[in-house]
């Protein structure tokens, strides 16, 4: 951690360049760019990606959603062009599950279940 007299030393260019890095506001005076380099880095606050760092994060988790253990990389959905059914046909190719069977899925799991927004 560096000291608050080693940030009176970089020139304003440096400072803007690391307030932007760090998604902070990057206009006014020289000593009001110093108090959020500092503040930014006593807080030890992470770079802040730009749109397109984002987006490329973005497609790697949703490739990674697609793929599972037992059976590899799944298609993509949105971009299925054969071999899609509507739910209506979908539906029956579902195996019948009763409602006292997912009661007792529910109940097998002994509350470790990761309720979020929803009451179990």
């Amino acid at each position: 951690m560096s000291s608050l007299g080693e940030k009176k030393l970089w020139n304003v260019k440096s400072l803007q360049s690391f307030c932007k890095k760090k998604g902070m506001k990057i206009k006014g005076s020289k000593e009001e760019l110093i108090a959020r380099v500092f503040i930014t880095m006593e807080q030890d606050l992470p770079d802040v990606m730009d749109t397109e760092q984002q987006m490329k994060e973005k497609a790697v988790i949703y490739q990674n959603l697609l793929c599972t253990p037992s059976s590899g990389k799944q298609p993509d959905p949105y971009h299925l062009t054969t071999g899609w059914v509507g739910e209506k046909v979908g539906t029956g190719y579902w195996p019948p599950t009763m409602y006292g069977d997912i009661c007792g899925y529910f109940h097998s799991l002994n509350g470790h279940i990761n309720k979020g927004n929803y009451i179990i």
